[in-house]
């Protein structure tokens, strides 16, 4: 059962950043052991919960009716799923743990993730306010709205007030329910007065401190070839400006061009755009590194794409100089890791452990870890559309400039599966690493693996470029 999912019509100019502090919703202090951690009992249940959802079928346009109990899920501090449901009777626990096909905990929760939807609803035909960005925490029961004031604050206040007060639950999207639900108190707000905008990862010029990384392309295989892997630093010279942008390889992945098929990378699509925002990827050429070997050329984006918006980020560059006699792909990231799966759902639970499959200052090899705090969802009027996953790095390392269309995947079963790529950072914040300080970012939007999988109906390559021989 699923309906279609109403877009809107995304303003460039949405501007938003988020602060260090996430108040009540914020689900992890630190993150710096998150990795040692083993959170597979909890996602092999998690998919099990997925596919009774439809989450692992969900296309593009589409998205979940969810069941009228139903309040979400998240992954707790002991690594285990707790299921929220607004009716946590003993049956429905029975229900979820059949579901789960085993023992899962249970927590009570006031509103349901119809709800939510309805609060979007409701928010979207506000014609006051063109965009609205909001996170919904399972863990707390609470929908976060980011405003860049409290003049916003108090009128969003006012809308939902009089909103209660004019209308009954006419919306059969929650009819179950007969009493009126004070919806305020779903609602938390978070407020900058020093609104910045969101930070696209990939726009830095040359002379930044993004070149002290070290460079990631020094591995070579037998015939001297250097392998692009996941993470590899890539750049792309805007037309309108001197210096280059700097982003990363996402994955390699195979696709029919013209009933062709090929290979090449996947990485974010915003990367391309020029300086009206304008989407300039037609023959755009990428190059290795900072140097003037060519890698290939941007042939086609997918990119519904604004400013703290990270829906369909995604570009397919297909390699013009890669004849696999000095160029070859591999699945294996800068960290060493093998991404080999790609993660079937089109969400994940609030506090998995993800990695960012890259990351070397200078030459000090720094892993990248984060939870997720939750899914990003864009409220605008005609309807709401999730733009991504919201992931938080807490006290440690986050992502650094030049980390745009990188690849962020979760390990399960000992399978590196990939979530999706970099999109954009908030929250810059100084942290040091061996002495050296780097501004990285606490919060990163990513945007989710399987739109871009699906816009390009691509396949992710999983090999380690052993098969393309020195003659191939």
């Amino acid at each position: 059962m699923k309906r279609k999912l109403r877009y809107v019509s995304l303003m460039l100019a949405f501007v938003f950043v988020l602060n260090c502090s996430v108040g009540a919703i914020n689900t992890v202090s630190n993150t710096s052991d998150v990795s040692k951690r083993n959170q597979d009992a909890a996602l092999n249940a998690y998919d099990k919960l997925a596919h009774y959802l439809g989450l692992d079928e969900l296309e593009e346009d589409e998205e979940v009716i969810w069941p009228e109990e139903y309040a979400g899920c998240y992954i707790n501090d002991d690594d285990e799923l707790v299921v929220c449901l607004v009716e946590n009777t003993p049956t429905m626990q029975v229900k979820y743990s059949i579901i789960c096909e085993t023992d899962v905990l249970f927590q009570d929760a006031e509103y349901s993730k119809r709800d939510v939807e309805e609060l979007y609803e409701i928010l979207s035909q506000n014609e006051n306010v063109d965009e609205l960005l909001a996170v919904y925490s399972s863990r707390f029961n609470k929908v976060q709205l980011w405003v860049n004031d409290e003049t916003t604050q108090a009128e969003l206040e006012q809308y939902i007030s009089e909103y209660i007060e004019s209308n009954l639950r006419t919306n059969t999207y929650s009819n179950w329910r007969e009493q009126q639900i004070d919806w305020s108190g779903l609602v938390e707000y978070k407020i900058d007065d020093n609104i910045l905008s969101a930070q696209n990862i990939s726009t830095v010029e040359e002379s930044d401190d993004a070149l002290e990384v070290a460079s990631t392309l020094s591995d070579e295989d037998e015939y001297g070839r250097t392998y692009i892997k996941p993470g590899s630093r890539i750049t792309n010279q805007n037309p309108n400006q001197a210096a280059r942008d700097i982003f990363s390889v996402g994955v390699w992945a195979t696709r029919y061009i013209n009933n062709i098929s090929v290979l090449g990378v996947i990485t974010c699509g915003h990367a391309f755009y020029d300086s009206n925002s304008v989407y300039n990827a037609t023959r755009a050429t990428v190059y290795i590194d900072s140097s003037t070997r060519e890698l290939g050329i941007a042939s086609e984006s997918n990119v519904l794409y604004g400013v703290g918006n990270s829906a369909y980020d995604f570009a397919f560059i297909v390699p013009s100089n890669l004849s696999f006699q000095t160029y070859v792909p591999t699945s294996e990231a800068v960290n060493g890791e093998r991404i080999t799966s790609l993660y079937s759902g089109s969400g994940m639970p609030e506090g998995t452990i993800v990695t960012v499959g890259q990351k070397i200052l200078q030459n000090n090899l720094v892993e990248v870890t984060g939870v997720v705090a939750g899914d990003q969802t864009i409220i605008g009027n005609g309807g709401s559309i999730s733009t991504g996953i919201l992931v938080d790095h807490g006290s440690s390392i986050g992502t650094y400039k030049g980390d745009s269309g990188g690849a962020v995947y979760v390990k399960q079963n000992g399978v590196n599966k990939l979530v999706g790529f970099v999109s954009s950072g908030f929250d810059q914040r100084t942290i040091y690493v061996g002495g050296t300080p780097y501004m990285t970012y606490r919060y990163t939007a990513v945007a989710k693996a399987n739109l871009a999988f699906s816009a390009f109906g691509a396949t992710l390559y999983t090999g380690t470029g052993s098969e393309f021989d020195f003659y191939g």
